[in-house]
């Protein structure tokens, strides 16, 4: 690969840029025989790193960057968060998680925290109609508005945030997905939410969710974060408005926390949920709201 790239540099000459496109986790770029220090020194100008097709915050973007220097790093970002199961046989027919503007943002934010130069956008034209099937969600425009921020640091740094982890895409060489988690009652599950500050630190106080493939109806769970304690909510609301209503789940699938703003520190978050009920349960989305 990195013969190709010296290959390639030497037909476009000088004078034009050369970027490619790559997998934002480390294992995928070994995988893939990816040697980004090397490609740079043949002649690579800008990096995209990708999650392949949907936005994510969990990724090793700090490590690339290192990696990277003396070329333009950008980081990209998808209109889904994760998709779920087809309504119908065929093409194109999942519904999906969409971005809200609160997740691209966060993301951006963290993106930039990590030595991202920019950001890219893919797939975007997904927010409106396309495929086949009902039951896959209401489609609408892309949030041009909020896309406008995205080349912004010191803008994004003053945002409301919105964390999350979720299924994401299973690329080949990606990192072991944190979810669907598995919850066995009794048995703590551990989390981690990787947290770049807003401009003057957090504020008030913010809010963990969980989102269960079932309801949670009579079930008892618990919460802490990084060894402290946290006080349920009833509140299992979405904490921003949802432009794109899919795979948003029912109140009792959901479970919430308070999170005082004194306890969330930059870089790694753990986050530790327990189950008491005797059902095996699943967790498939986990999300931290803090309102700027």
């Amino acid at each position: 690969m990195t013969d190709l790239v010296t290959e390639v540099r030497a037909m476009l000459g000088p004078k034009r840029w050369l970027c490619a496109r790559v997998p934002c986790y480390l294992p995928a770029l070994d995988l893939l025989g990816l040697d980004l220090k090397a490609l740079v020194a043949a002649g690579l100008d800008m990096v995209n790193a990708s999650s392949h097709y949907f936005t994510t915050q969990q990724h090793d973007l700090a490590a690339i960057r290192k990696m990277t220097l003396g070329a333009t790093l950008y980081f990209e970002l998808c209109h889904t968060l994760w998709k779920g199961d087809k309504v119908q046989a065929g093409y194109d027919v999942f519904p999906f998680r969409r971005a809200t503007p609160e997740h691209l943002q966060t993301s951006a934010h963290l993106a930039y925290a990590r030595g991202a130069d920019g950001i890219s956008l893919f797939n975007f034209a997904y927010y409106r109609q396309h495929g086949q099937g009902d039951g896959r969600g209401q489609f609408g425009e892309p949030p041009f508005p909020a896309v406008k921020e995205l080349r912004d640091p010191q803008a994004l740094a003053q945002k409301s945030q919105h964390w999350f982890l979720a299924p994401g895409w299973r690329s080949p060489g990606a990192k072991p997905l944190p979810l669907p988690r598995k919850m066995e009652p009794g048995k703590p599950a551990k989390f981690t939410l990787d947290l770049a500050p807003p401009t003057g630190g957090w504020q008030g106080v913010a809010k963990l969710r969980i989102q269960a493939d079932r309801s949670l109806t009579g079930q008892t769970w618990t919460a802490s974060l990084d060894g402290t304690i946290l006080e349920p909510t009833q509140d299992v609301s979405e904490p921003y408005p949802v432009p794109y209503p899919s795979m948003l789940a029912k109140s009792d699938e959901l479970r919430a926390w308070l999170v005082p703003a004194p306890l969330l520190c930059p870089g790694k978050n753990s986050v530790e949920v327990t189950a008491t009920a005797d059902e095996v349960t699943s967790v498939l989305f986990v999300d931290l709201a803090v309102r700027g």
